[in-house]
Order: C-alpha cells, then sequence, then structure tokens
C-alpha cells in the first residue's frame, strides 16, 4: 500500500485503501474476508468459514480446527505460527517467512 501517495487517478492496478481486516482473534470471521492476525496476538478458528486471504503477522498464533478453504494466499509471517488442524484447500500460494 502505497503510505505518502494520493491517488490522482492513471494509477492502474494501485490500492490507495486497505480493505484487509485486522483480526485480534476476539470477532468471529465472515465468508469471503481478507483477514490480517496482528502481531502477538493469539487466536482459533473453530467454526467453517471461507476466506479470501489469510495472513499472520510477526509473532502471532492461529489454531485452525475447522473446515477454512482460503481462495487466494496465505502468508505465515516472521516468528508467527499456524497449526491447521483439519485439511483446508489454499488456491493460490502458501508463503512462509523465516524467522
Amino acid at each position: 500500500m502505497p503510505t505518502d501517495s494520493q491517488d490522482k487517478g492513471g494509477n492502474v492496478n494501485w490500492l490507495f485503501t486497505d480493505t484487509r481486516t485486522l483480526w485480534d482473534g476476539t470477532t468471529e470471521l465472515e465468508d469471503g474476508m481478507d483477514v490480517v492476525l496482528v502481531a502477538d496476538a493469539t487466536a482459533a478458528i473453530t467454526e467453517d468459514v471461507a476466506l479470501n486471504s489469510l495472513e499472520l503477522r510477526t509473532g502471532s498464533s492461529l489454531t485452525i480446527s475447522a473446515a477454512v478453504p482460503v481462495t487466494k494466499d496465505v502468508l505465515v509471517g516472521s516468528d508467527a505460527t499456524l497449526s491447521w488442524n483439519r485439511p483446508a484447500t489454499i488456491g493460490g500460494r502458501l508463503i512462509v517467512l523465516e524467522g
């Protein structure tokens, strides 16, 4: 996301607004969301939900024990932990950062 830029038109394929949901694990997820688990959060997904994308920020921890297909990418950030205890479908890439 450009942080010091303004959209004055003609910027094909640029995103000026981050529409992803910053999630700390305390609210219910809905189908179709782009979810970012905030840094150092610990969360669990225990009910079926279909996500568009999933990102775990630095130091976060997520346990998935439900059917959670992801249409696009899953990104596991540095020092983050993802425990996926059910068969899963990832439509894009699984990206695991070093650390």
